[in-house]
């Protein structure tokens, strides 16, 4: 081989190794970098944390001297590494980054990240022992009982166990197909709802002491239980609302007592309308007169004063005419 192609050669393979070193030194220096170094340390902190938090749930690391010391080291990595990325936000360049790296940034992080590895190994260690111990223990063929009935259990990482039915269970499920109700079964229900609650509501008191009934009255006969759970009302004749549900309630009644109560307080409109008023408030009160079969003496307590009240208000409502007056006076009076 002469010295020419001797010297090409040598040329060709300082080039091929140059090239060749070229992508190594690079990767190293990169390495180096302080963005790169950050990323590399935020795994390892993320791994160390998990295996921690598995440990307690596992109960694996117990003694209280050791969670102390273990809770200590990873919260002050966790400070130190706040501040790490606190610095590593500030990088935005190439120039940032190799400012950071002259500045030993670098070796801070590899620092913190030596510290993450330490505490990593001393997790590891007390798990391994602990799970040593519960081997030994016994617990490890409890656990291959549990998996072994695939049908009815099902085993999750930290220890839960859930209840799975078997696939004939799961096919068996009765299943429900609603019906809409028939109206005989809705009205008895409603029935027996209602007269449900009319049975447990309670006695309401008494609307006023001047008007509640007295034990003893005559006038026992006409009020039944249902009568007494319901509040006593006063109209403005007197009568009360247990009294008026013993009356003759038809249509021409209830025409008359709508047509009083509206008509009762207003002006004389003329002489058709006053006719009709006497005449319909004369057919009112022999009609509730009839209705109302209670004695009016002086011991019947609320009766007597409810009659009272009639009396005076059909005196004071026919008192527009002197001679309807004086007839209806004298013959409510005898």
């Amino acid at each position: 081989m002469s010295d020419f192609a001797f010297n090409v050669w040598g040329a060709v393979a300082s080039a091929i190794g140059v090239l060749t070193l070229v992508p190594t030194f690079m990767y190293l220096f990169l390495c180096r970098m302080p963005s790169s170094k950050y990323r590399v340390l935020k795994v390892a902190l993320e791994e160390v944390e998990k295996n921690f938090n598995d440990g307690l749930q596992q109960g694996l690391i117990r003694p209280e001297h050791d969670l102390h010391r273990l809770y200590n080291w990873l919260w002050s990595i966790q400070v130190r590494f706040d501040d790490i990325t606190d610095e590593v936000d500030n990088i935005k360049s190439w120039r940032d980054e190799l400012a950071y790296w002259y500045g030993g940034f670098s070796s801070r992080i590899t620092f913190v990240y030596d510290d993450v590895i330490e505490l990593r190994k001393l997790i590891a260690r007390r798990s391994s022992r602990e799970r040593r111990a519960l081997v030994a223990a016994g617990i490890a063929s409890r656990l291959a009982e549990i998996s072994s009935k695939r049908e009815h259990f099902s085993y999750i990482g930290s220890g839960v166990m859930l209840h799975l039915p078997t696939r004939e269970q799961s096919m068996d499920l009765p299943r429900y197909h609603p019906s809409p109700p028939s109206s005989e079964s809705y009205r008895a229900t409603a029935s027996t709802r209602v007269s449900a609650v009319a049975s447990s509501s309670p006695e309401p008191p008494a609307y006023n002491q001047m008007h509640a009934p007295s034990p003893s009255s005559a006038h026992s006969d006409i009020v039944n239980p249902a009568a007494r759970a319901m509040p006593q009302t006063y109209d403005c004749c007197g009568v009360t609302s247990q009294g008026r549900r013993h009356l003759d309630w038809d249509a021409d009644l209830t025409e008359l007592l709508s047509a009083v109560l509206i008509h009762a307080c207003r002006a004389d409109k003329g002489k058709h309308d006053n006719q009709l008023r006497r005449e319909m408030l004369r057919r009112f009160g022999t009609q509730l007169l009839e209705g109302l079969d209670a004695p009016c003496d002086a011991g019947a307590g609320v009766p007597a004063k409810r009659d009272g009240a009639v009396h005076c208000h059909t005196s004071t409502a026919i008192g527009s005419d002197g001679s309807q007056k004086d007839t209806v006076g004298r013959g409510e009076h005898e």
